[in-house]
């Protein structure tokens, strides 16, 4: 037979780890161990916490009752008009402005309450945190007569946690949709009669009856029948697998053509769907709100600038004499100077740029740790089918027999393909259609579940199916065979098409990558991405094929979606490094969830996967992603600046308040101009360019594929 010509490619080994159960698949090899799954409790032995349904609307309402009470101060303001010596909120003989300068304070302490609360006994304990930070700057900005600055800063801190337990919330709501996704109803073989029952109550051992077109109700192994099963709600991998006696099927996958006999393994509660979900909310849980770069600097600073105060109230009296209450003074000068409004308010104002310049780019960012977490990416972890592929199955390769034209293979299998709903038989078609040819008449069209389609066509039988069908009726021979097993061995899902008793072809399938995919691998390499994998419900040839077309360095095949999750823990504990995972499917949930940083193809994605990423790539490409990184990276180092900024600022400060050459003026006018720089600088993320590598980053190099280590 004819091949194509085909350039070289390095060789690529897949590790395949083994699944719990028995059976775990043609291509998964014996029963075992499987990897590390993600937890179902919390450290400690305690169970993960859920999110509760209205926890995100709660988490809303401190933020709309300070802005409501912000804007009836604005309106009181207003009302009072210029009052002698009143400064901006009106003075004392001014009831007007009293009720302006009560309604931004109470603005402030309503919005601020949970803050407050959580961090006051934070300082209390001396393990000072985020919200001990945001506690001095409210009650420092108050102190000063600031209002509004303190109602922004308690603003922008409470928008920013509501929108991550809004996050979460939709996260609890999609894993929770999984479940639902099995079938509320099983056909359970008891007494020799069929009997309908929920599936919560069928025990482990049982039979149950999957007819045509219905999803499998509970986690089992096939104990009779053939059929093709879609087992994308699971796998994601868009062809359906062929399942006989003594393979494992899943819950919610949906039954092809025939009719399957199934001897339930897991309880419905244990099931992989069940599993995805708990995975998915625990994983999500696990990571916290709100946690950024600043919470850790807070940690340090905070109580850094309670002991100076308290070492200046203290220190020099003992040591040089003078009035204590003037030092008293200088500490609380000093205080209300380190309140840190400037530090805390750029970065919030810094993210909501980086948020906004990653719309600009095609890229949906849920919030600070997910921008901030970019930054930090050194290892990336894709899906296959439907990320680094489109998709779509198409027919790339025809291998015609000596003497027989291509057209003819094409036309044959076209023709006994015509009333199949299989996705491989619309690829067919889809390439007969391109090539300019149609499907001759056919009579007496069978589909054979597990082996292929046979059809009456033009006086002869024509037959389309996998080389072992081929084998079992006695066709083909050692060049079919060899040619078929090159076609695998390159990723290719072989199709045997046979006239009567004579091979006429081959044709060879695959889901072809997408067209952007080597060189967004490329671009995360210059970026300074170190590692790159593929982690593939699929087969190992299909997966290593993949996997070299897209220029990974390792792939892993046949991985439920708790594998995946595993492999994403795996990696960065090899690694030491932020992993980002890119995937699409609902199967993919629990892997996202688990990497530092979770992105979902948002054009083709599943609403599983978007809620259960940190960022969603509006398009249909990955060319975003590199762009996606850049920003993480050029937020981080504004971020560190504006750090940097203000802290040299205040420090600046600082020293002239111990000596006494500083007063709550300058504080103010301080705190003022440094808030205006690091906002200003902030601001810088929307225009920075974002297609060049960030300074202090250096080229990676690809390197070659080496083999992955082996899970189980």
């Amino acid at each position: 037979m004819a091949a194509d010509a085909r350039s070289p490619r390095p060789s690529l080994k897949v590790a395949a780890p083994c699944c719990s159960g028995p059976g775990c698949g043609a291509t998964a090899g014996p029963a075992g161990a499987p990897p590390e799954s993600p937890p179902a409790a919390a450290p400690g032995g305690a169970s993960a916490p859920s999110l509760r349904s209205g926890d995100a609307l709660r988490a809303w309402a401190p933020t709309a009752a300070a802005l409501l009470l912000a804007a009836v101060g604005g309106v009181l303001r207003l009302a009072a008009g210029p009052t002698p010596g009143g400064g901006w909120l009106g003075g004392p003989d001014s009831p007007l402005g009293w009720a302006s300068r009560a309604a931004f304070a109470l603005a402030a302490l309503v919005g601020g309450a949970r803050i407050l609360r959580a961090g006051l006994p934070a300082l209390a304990r001396l393990r000072p945190d985020m919200n001990a930070l945001m506690s001095v700057a409210v009650l420092g900005a108050l102190a000063v007569g600031e209002f509004g600055e303190a109602v922004a800063v308690v603003v922008l801190f409470s928008a920013a946690r509501a929108l991550e337990a809004a996050s979460l919330e939709r996260a609890r709501r999609e894993v929770s949709a999984l479940v639902a996704g099995a079938p509320q109803e099983a056909r359970v073989l008891r007494g020799g009669a069929e009997v309908r029952a929920d599936p919560a109550t069928v025990a482990v051992g049982e039979t149950v009856r999957v007819p045509p077109g219905e999803r499998v109700p509970l986690d089992g192994v096939v104990a009779a029948g053939w059929s093709a099963l879609d087992e994308s709600p699971v796998t994601g991998e868009s062809l359906p697998r062929e399942r006989g006696p003594g393979d494992a099927v899943y819950a919610g996958t949906v039954n092809g053509e025939g009719l399957l006999e199934v001897t339930v393994t897991a309880p419905s509660g244990d099931s992989v769907l069940a599993r995805t979900a708990r995975a998915v909310e625990t994983a999500r849980t696990r990571r916290g709100l709100f946690e950024t770069g600043v919470d850790r600097f807070a940690r340090i600073y905070t109580p850094s600038v309670i002991a100076l105060a308290a070492g200046l109230a203290a220190v020099p009296p003992a040591l040089l004499g003078g009035k204590p209450s003037e030092w008293i003074h200088r500490a609380l000068v000093l205080l209300v100077i380190a309140c840190p409004c400037a530090l805390v308010v750029s970065t919030p104002v810094a993210v909501v740029s980086g948020l906004a310049r990653g719309a600009r780019e095609g890229l949906l960012i849920k919030g600070g740790r997910a921008l901030e977490a970019l930054g930090r990416v050194r290892a990336v972890a894709f899906d296959k089918t439907g990320t680094l592929t489109r998709g779509v199955p198409e027919v790339t390769d025809v291998l015609p027999g000596a003497g027989i034209a291509a057209a003819t293979v094409l036309s044959r299998a076209a023709s006994a393909e015509a009333g199949s709903a299989h996705p491989l038989a619309d690829a067919v078609l889809r390439r007969a259609r391109a090539a300019g040819l149609h499907p001759l008449p056919h009579r007496s069209a069978r589909c054979l579940p597990g082996r292929g389609v046979e059809a009456d066509v033009g006086g002869g039988t024509v037959r389309v199916g996998s080389p072992a069908w081929m084998r079992e009726i006695g066709l083909g021979d050692a060049a079919t065979d060899g040619e078929a097993s090159r076609l695998s061995g390159e990723g290719r899902t072989v199709l045997v098409v046979a006239e009567g008793d004579r091979v006429l072809g081959l044709l060879g399938a695959w889901d072809r990558p997408r067209p952007d995919a080597e060189a967004a691998v490329a671009a995360l390499r210059r970026l300074g991405v170190r590692h790159v994998e593929v982690l593939s419900g699929d087969g190992e040839g299909p997966a290593a094929a993949v996997a070299r077309a897209a220029g990974a360095d390792a792939a892993w095949a046949s991985l439920l979606p708790e594998h995946k999750a595993s492999r994403v823990v795996a990696l960065g504990r090899e690694r030491g490094e932020a992993v980002m995972m890119v995937g699409d499917g609902v199967n993919d949930a629990p892997a996202l969830a688990s990497a530092a940083v979770g992105v979902a193809m948002g054009a083709r994605g599943s609403a599983a996967a978007i809620e259960a990423a940190d960022v969603a790539l509006l398009g249909d490409g990955l060319s975003p992603l590199p762009r996606a990184l850049a920003l993480g990276r050029a937020a981080g180092r504004l971020i560190r600046q504006n750090v940097a900024l203000a802290l040299g600022i205040k420090l600046g400060v600082l020293a002239l308040a111990a000596t006494g050459s500083a007063g709550l003026a300058l504080a103010v006018l301080t705190d003022v101009g440094a808030t205006l720089l690091v906002v200003g600088n902030a601001l810088r993320l929307l225009r920075l360019p974002l297609g060049s590598l960030p300074p202090g980053t250096a080229a990676a190099p690809a390197g070659g594929v080496h083999a992955a280590a082996d899970l189980s």
